[in-house]
């Protein structure tokens, strides 16, 4: 396996290695006894909506289907043509398409927060004809801890049963805090790997926040 990086041919590598005794699931489609060797493999499509459908396409030749949350508020609009196309595309290779949800904009404009999730969980429905499982906060240490009414309905990556009862791993920032994903398939049974596209085979991380102004 190549040096730890984030390209695409590690990455495709580390889910090859990964895909001989894992089985991988979606938060959509986990099942209520799943199978002790699990990864449930997770996109937060924060920005570059074509980098996400590339990475779709990837886990697709791989035979993996991932949960890919798109957000309302960020630097792309899923309702333009390229972006809803894009996002049609993901969901047609197999993916599930949750809501990225963003506390931090509901506060700021004074929007009630569950009330405004349902409305954009409803807007995705709609407009995508499908049936949102799964929401995801953007930037969770910001989250609000009164979701009760929406976290018993949705399901949500931060719930008991997908992150303290299995290891979560992210690239946030384009850093794995505990080291990358490739050397945890080695050391755990049970995974949530968090990868954002837009770190994967494109332009740096001072690129990246200088070109969308990224706090």
């Amino acid at each position: 396996m190549e040096n730890c990086g984030f390209t695409y041919v590690h990455y495709i590598e580390t889910l090859k290695k990964a895909k001989e005794t894992f089985t991988f699931y979606t938060f959509g489609n986990f099942p209520e006894n799943p199978d002790k060797r699990l990864i449930i493999l997770r996109h937060d499509v924060d920005a570059q909506i074509q980098k996400a459908l590339k990475m779709a396409k990837v886990n697709h030749d791989l035979g993996i289907r991932a949960t890919f949350f798109v957000r309302i508020h960020g630097p792309y609009n899923p309702f333009r043509q390229f972006a809803y196309q894009a996002i049609l595309k993901i969901a047609k290779l197999g993916h599930e398409i949750g809501l990225h949800y963003e506390p931090m904009f509901y506060t700021t404009f004074g929007l009630p927060v569950e009330e405004t999730i349902l409305f954009e969980i409803e807007l995705l429905d709609r407009m995508f004809n499908m049936k949102v499982k799964s929401i995801a906060p953007h930037m969770p240490s910001l989250s609000t801890s009164r979701m009760d009414r929406i976290r018993e309905k949705y399901n949500d990556p931060y719930l008991p049963k997908f992150f303290s009862q299995i290891k979560y791993i992210s690239d946030s920032n384009k850093r794995w805090r505990e080291g990358c994903m490739c050397k945890w398939i080695e050391q755990r049974d049970q995974l949530q790997i968090a990868i954002h596209p837009h770190w994967w085979d494109g332009d740096s991380l001072e690129k990246y926040m200088e070109k969308y102004k990224v706090p």
